[in-house]
């Protein structure tokens, strides 16, 4: 099978940490709270941490990028590479929406309480992995 991954996370990887200076200028929350808690872990001035992200040091640069892998990276290539298979029509990336199989139907999490509002917090067993979202009836 084809690698259709590496290519793409590293140009990812490339884009990610290009988009540093400027959310350093936008002040985004989460670059400022990666800053802060790495001042704070290694005794660093946040101006010097800020000066080399503004300078474009390569290394202040590549730690506060931020990782495509916590960005749903695998899963929008693969929904890329699905949708472009001969034979598919209409292929919908679900995002982070949550289904459930439920009574032999799949339902989304929003459904299962009017479906089941007695004990529905004990009647599924959750077994997500970190590339599959998909839940048993107990």
């Amino acid at each position: 099978m084809k690698d259709i991954y590496s290519h793409k996370l590293k140009k990812q990887l490339f884009d990610n940490r290009d988009e540093v200076p400027e959310l350093l200028k936008k002040k985004d929350k989460g670059l400022w709270q990666k800053i802060n808690n790495y001042a704070e872990k290694f005794d660093t001035s946040v101006d010097i941490i800020k000066k080399g992200i503004r300078e474009g040091n390569p290394f202040a640069l590549n730690h506060f990028a931020k990782d495509p892998k916590k960005q749903n990276f695998y899963e929008k290539v693969a929904a890329e590479y699905i949708s472009e298979i001969v034979g598919v029509e209409d292929f919908k990336d679900l995002k982070n929406d949550q289904l459930y199989l439920f009574q032999g139907s799949v339902i989304e999490k929003k459904f299962l309480r009017i479906y089941n509002p007695i004990n529905s917090s004990h009647l599924i067993e959750d077994t997500k992995s970190k590339h599959n979202k998909i839940a048993t009836i107990i």
